[in-house]
């Protein structure tokens, strides 16, 4: 049978929502492990079983306590006993589920005030390059008034020279 491979980046993730799904009937170490086998987790390493036993010890009540169970190598006695996830890690499981929301959230907030960003920018050089044209045709027009004026006005000629003692009175 092929084995796919697991990352063991979310082990103890895929543990905590193991657990919440068997929250109403229990869940025995026996029965995670399988379920975590079938999942592509290699339990034939013994530092993987070890940690999921002590995940399982520290995020799991057992339902029945007929024996106490006081350390993670107690629970191979108690391996097809029920056990339920404790109310601390369920909130770790909430906490982690509501990161994940506002992240996404976080993610979808940053596009939207880009594409407003984006969209007043576009918008003012649109609207900064149509203002310009109106001026532009404006002061062609003012321009085309005025040599219009000029052509039915005769010309005025001036002599230069009695300005020119006004500006400068030195002889």
């Amino acid at each position: 049978m092929y084995k796919r491979k697991t990352t063991y980046d979310k082990l103890y993730l895929t543990i905590l929502k193991i657990g919440q799904k068997k929250v109403h009937s229990g869940l025995s170490y026996n029965q995670l492990k399988k379920i975590l086998i079938d999942k592509g987790y290699d339990f034939d390493n013994t530092c993987i079983e070890l940690s999921v036993k002590q995940w399982f010890y520290d995020s799991f009540h057992h339902i029945t306590s007929h024996e106490e169970i006081k350390t993670a190598h107690d629970i191979d006695v108690h391996a097809d006993c029920n056990f339920i996830l404790k109310g601390e890690s369920c909130l770790k499981l909430l906490s982690y589920k509501t990161s994940r929301y506002s992240f996404r959230n976080g993610i979808i907030a940053l596009i939207v005030s880009f594409t407003a960003v984006s969209y007043t920018i576009v918008h003012n050089t649109i609207k900064d390059k149509s203002e310009i044209k109106q001026q532009n045709e404006k002061l062609i027009k003012i321009g085309n008034d005025v040599k219009e004026t000029k052509k039915d006005q005769p010309v005025t000629r001036v002599k230069l020279a009695p300005i020119a003692r006004i500006c400068n009175p030195c002889p």
